[in-house]
């Protein structure tokens, strides 16, 4: 297969390309990740992206520990094994399970290739046998001192590690959640819910989330002056709710 794609690139690409892997073939026979050790180049990222994005140690990994109720927020000898492990075997800075201020640490703490997450699968199973959201979470802080789910830790750390990131529409009938890269425009979200709102893109009307919660919805929002304008080149952030205007 390596073969069949050099064949097919332009010169620089393909000399690229045999470079990077000719780096990354030693490592392997070495057993060493190459997340943690081929620290690629940018033209050799970008080669790899392109050609190469299958090779699985390149790629984030995320250990994930399940142990009991009183090691939910602590974790116990056995995590710590794996967490010295993962530090020992492939050099990496391993980070337990993310805070509860999540998103705004999002745009200042960069994501790691290896993370370690801690959860108690029993404590979760107890909790969803609860259906209001309020007394499940105080279900959790009370027994286990833990301000998230499983499930949102899981899903938080996955997005953050792949450079991933949510935006909303919200309507009389359905809310939706979107999920876009970091770093997208406003007119390639909106391609994201269909490709005629991308190429009709006009303007996105944008709310923050904590606008949205202080003035109890759009209407209010919309009162209090916080409504935003956006053009297409805006960058879209993290928990934005937006309505997309266009014309096709």
């Amino acid at each position: 297969m390596i073969i069949i794609i050099i064949l097919v690139l332009n010169d620089d690409d393909k000399a690229t390309l045999i470079q990077v892997l000719e780096r990354a073939h030693e490592l392997l026979d070495n057993g060493q990740w190459l997340g943690t050790y081929l620290q690629p180049t940018s033209d050799e990222q970008r080669v790899l992206e392109r050609h190469m994005n299958q090779l699985l140690t390149n790629k984030p990994m995320c250990y994930v520990c399940n142990v009991d109720e009183d090691s939910a927020k602590d974790g116990n000898d056995y995590v710590r094994a794996v967490e010295e492990m993962v530090k020992t075997k492939n050099d990496a800075i391993v980070v337990k399970a993310p805070s509860a201020d999540q998103d705004a640490e999002r745009n200042t703490r960069p994501a790691n290739k290896f993370e370690l997450l801690t959860i108690s699968s029993q404590l979760e199973a107890e909790a969803c046998g609860l259906a209001d959201e309020q007394e499940k979470h105080e279900f959790l802080q009370e027994v286990a001192g833990l301000s998230q789910t499983s499930l949102q830790q899981v899903v938080q750390t996955s997005q953050r590690m792949l450079d991933l990131q949510t935006f909303y529409t919200i309507g009389k009938q359905e809310a939706r959640a979107w999920q876009i890269p970091v770093g997208c425009t406003a007119a390639e979200a909106a391609g994201k819910i269909h490709t005629d709102l991308q190429r009709g893109f006009i303007r996105a009307e944008v709310i923050k989330p904590a606008d949205w919660l202080e003035f109890n919805g759009e209407s209010g929002v919309k009162e209090a002056g916080r409504l935003r304008v956006e053009g297409k080149d805006y960058i879209v952030e993290h928990g934005d709710i937006m309505h997309i205007r266009f014309n096709v």
